[in-house]
């Protein structure tokens, strides 16, 4: 018998993130993909929002979803579409 209980999918989202005092190798680990590590902590990933909140968990000082058009507009890399 169904539920009807759907799991939701998990959306990546194009992600601003200023790692505090966490590791490269751990922002590395902790997000899906990395997009641009800017320097001075800063980073571009793509997180769902668990992603999102276990980087703040674990000290990310920042960890703010953006929409993939203000994103590129702040100079995010964005991977490239495949084409169909």
């Amino acid at each position: 018998m169904e539920s009807g209980l759907r799991c939701r999918p998990r959306v990546l989202t194009p992600t601003l993130l200023w790692s505090g005092k966490l590791s490269d190798a751990e922002v590395m680990t902790a997000s899906p993909m990395v997009l641009d590590r800017l320097g001075g902590g800063w980073w571009w990933v793509y997180a769902a929002p668990k992603d999102r909140q276990a980087l703040r968990d674990k000290g990310a000082r920042l960890a703010l979803a953006m929409p993939t058009p203000l994103a590129q507009m702040a100079g995010c890399s964005m991977p490239p579409l495949e084409s169909r």
